[in-house]
């Protein structure tokens, strides 16, 4: 059991970590669903977002009318991503990522999954996001991509 178990309270966190160290799961989860991308002949990295969830059979549809993006529950065991495409491209490409992310929790599809402001998050919720975070930067760039990192340094 992690030293900080009694950091994560998030509902959605528990139920995806069990007992286990939240951020080694997800990032597990996330680096499976990479390994499953190059297996089947994704380009990358750097990954396409939108080609993961092409991967992952998860549609992605533009709205003007939300602030970012978010993950809409649109079936039993299905979800759908909406975001901005007003946003800046690196911005939406992250936010993509991001939502993806969120579908690496078992509950996913229980509700829609929607950026609030830091200001008006809880910090259960913080939490959840805070992990999707470190999904999403999985997603779109595996640390096992940069193996020459530490030898520049």
């Amino acid at each position: 059991m992690s030293q900080r178990r009694g950091y994560w309270t998030n509902p959605s966190v528990l139920l995806l970590a069990g007992a286990r160290d939240p951020v080694e799961v997800v990032t597990e989860r996330a680096r499976s669903l990479i390994l499953a991308a190059i297996e089947a002949g994704l380009p990358g990295p750097p990954f396409d977002p939108f080609d993961l969830a092409a991967h992952q059979k998860v549609q992605v549809i533009p709205r003007e009318d939300i602030q970012d993006a978010r993950t809409v529950p649109t079936g039993v065991n299905k979800v759908r991503i909406e975001f901005n495409p007003n946003r800046p491209r690196a911005r939406v490409r992250y936010s993509i990522a991001h939502e993806l992310a969120h579908t690496l929790f078992p509950d996913c599809v229980k509700q829609i999954r929607e950026r609030a402001l830091r200001a008006e998050t809880h910090h259960h919720d913080r939490q959840l996001e805070t992990l999707c975070n470190i999904g999403a930067a999985e997603l779109l760039m595996p640390i096992g991509t940069f193996p020459d990192l530490g030898a520049e340094t």
